[in-house]
């Protein structure tokens, strides 16, 4: 393995793969992935590749401190101690000191007696001298030179927080707090966080972690006063516009549910993302709407981490971000497409290192082999999206409102649709595919015979959008935008494919004559097992649609009539009327 790899290798201790599943049967590896509270980091991991999470979660940390989770953590720490301080003595002579200082400490000589150290220090060096005990002179000079290279990116990321366009000087910033830590665990005074905390989701309460960077009173136009939740990024490339969809926001708006949850009295009417060091900030949306999505992002991702845990089985979902995962060398569906991935693929360790075998890509089967058990293609139930119960849908909305830590379980009224979040969407397209999934959640209810009310709407809308997003995600494998044109096509898809198989809203109850007696709410498993089955059967049929296009469906039917008419011709079909 490469020097610069961001993992030492090392075997996943009881893993497998299972078609395109990660299969971990390992009691210490399931408790290392297993979490107790959700941070946002978890939550984009698993929202990206529960795989990919997994074997991040068990496979050791590179000590390379040019990866960019380290680099950026000293970046951190420089601002986090500038802004802990008085007001007037927020200098760039601090900040240049404790950049010295945190430099110091990660290049301190006894970290040379790290293998992976002198591995990064001097790459073409043998396994001697990479695993040796003597410090050497060329040691020492590679070190130092390593070190300037590091404080050269570090010390303008954190100066550059004293010229940001538009934003205070640092003395003039009214700071309400620093590092907020949220649950997990104090390492350096080896004891939990004392703060703890529980977000209201559509299924229960579910605990969370993290740790907020910085949140500063600001003044609004009108003068009033409000909280602004602020956190620092350190790319190593100039960022793009932020998507609202990102994980990027999804992380600050979970830390705005954080301090609203523990602050319920402060109001907070900001958030942003901070990059010092290209003189850029983005405002994060923060509206009802945009904090219920990442609510539901936070929770399904807290429930479908703790269900593969329970079940040893993570998902694989390909995208572009293939290459820089820890299991792109030996992963039977990586994806890697561009040269920057390929590289970073060229770092990470193979199959045998990690004790996994490559499994071959199979070759192209049947369309109709393919789809003969729509309900067991790959990847279709990764996050379940169960059936909410009476109430929940408001409990959690008037719970979020209120900024509660508990759901408060009120009479079944339906959600009030706060005016501050009626923004007509920029896309058009976004639009008409926001509308008409709801259309289609709202039909399928009529349809089915249940009850128009805001909880049943609403509760069926997220449902719906759940499966679109999840089947689009199943498909293309990247990013999922309610505006592009696929989603549509998806979406469409889907509201034929809840004809069909109708969602068990109302299951009809039978005597022994088989007369229909009555109706009984569905199961969380009947839930469960629908959503899998429309996901599946939808992403089967896009499947199909798609090898239309490029010629494979008709290479793989070729007389596509000989399928059904050769099973009416058979001896026993026949003789049917034979058959006792």
């Amino acid at each position: 393995m490469s020097s610069h790899s961001g993992r030492s290798a090392q075997a996943l201790a009881g893993a497998q793969w299972s078609g395109r599943t990660l299969v971990i049967d390992d009691p210490a590896a399931l408790k290392r992935i297993r979490r107790k509270e959700i941070s946002p980091s978890a939550v984009s991991g698993m929202t990206k590749c529960p795989a990919s999470f997994a074997a991040d979660s068990v496979l050791p940390r590179s000590t390379d401190p040019f990866q960019p989770f380290l680099i950026g953590t000293g970046a951190h720490e420089a601002l986090e101690h500038l802004f802990q301080r008085d007001p007037d003595d927020r200098t760039e002579e601090f900040v240049r000191a404790e950049v010295q200082r945190i430099e110091e400490e990660t290049w301190a000589p006894r970290h040379l007696a790290l293998a992976e150290r002198r591995r990064l220090l001097l790459p073409d060096a043998p396994e001697e001298v990479v695993n040796g005990e003597e410090v050497t002179d060329e040691l020492v000079a590679a070190n130092a030179t390593l070190a300037a290279r590091w404080r050269g990116i570090v010390l303008p990321w954190t100066l550059g927080i004293f010229t940001m366009t538009g934003q205070p000087h640092p003395r003039d910033v009214d700071v309400f707090g620093t590092e907020l830590a949220v649950g997990g665990w104090n390492y350096e005074e080896r004891r939990a966080n004392e703060v703890t905390l529980s977000l209201p989701g559509l299924r229960g309460p579910f605990p969370v972690q993290g740790k907020i960077d910085r949140t500063d009173w600001v003044t609004l136009p009108d003068g009033s006063r409000g909280l602004s939740v602020r956190d620092y990024k350190f790319p190593a490339k100039k960022p793009r516009a932020l998507r609202q969809d990102s994980d990027y926001a999804h992380q600050q708006r979970g830390y705005r549910l954080y301090f609203g949850a523990l602050h319920p009295d402060l109001p907070v009417v900001d958030a942003a993302l901070l990059y010092p060091g290209y003189d850029k900030v983005a405002s994060v949306d923060i509206s009802e709407g945009a904090v219920m999505a990442t609510l539901r992002r936070f929770e399904n991702a807290y429930l479908a981490l703790n269900r593969s845990a329970d079940t040893h089985q993570f998902d694989t979902r390909p995208s572009n971000l293939c290459g820089w995962c820890p299991l792109v060398n030996a992963c039977p569906v990586a994806k890697v497409t561009t040269e920057n991935a390929a590289m970073s693929a060229a770092t990470k360790p193979s199959g045998p290192e990690l004790g996994l075998t490559v499994s071959s890509r199979p070759a192209r089967v049947s369309v109709w082999a393919e789809t003969s058990d729509y309900s067991r293609l790959p990847g279709v139930a990764a996050v379940p999206q169960l059936a909410p119960q009476p109430g929940s849908v408001r409990s959690a909305l008037d719970a979020v409102h209120r900024y509660q830590q508990t759901v408060t379980n009120g009479s079944d009224q339906g959600a009030p649709m706060p005016s501050n979040t009626l923004l007509y969407p920029a896309s058009e397209h976004m639009a008409i595919n926001l509308f008409s999934a709801t259309d289609a959640a709202v039909e399928h209810l009529v349809e089915q015979g249940a009850d128009l009310t805001p909880t049943s709407i609403s509760s069926m809308t997220a449902i719906v959008a759940g499966v679109i997003e999840e089947t689009v995600r199943t498909l293309f494998g990247d990013s999922f935008d309610w505006g592009h044109g696929r989603t549509g096509r998806v979406l469409y898809a889907t509201r034929e494919s809840m004809r069909v198989r109708p969602a068990p809203i109302l299951v009809p109850l039978h005597d022994h004559a088989g007369n229909q007696v009555g109706t009984r709410p569905g199961t969380r498993a009947e839930w469960d097992d629908w959503r899998a089955r429309i996901v599946g059967l939808t992403a089967a049929k896009a499947r199909t649609a798609l090898s239309v296009a490029d010629g494979s469906l008709a290479s793989a039917v070729p007389d596509p009539i000989s399928v059904f008419a050769s099973e009416l011709t058979t001896p026993e079909f026949q003789s049917v009327g034979a058959v006792a």
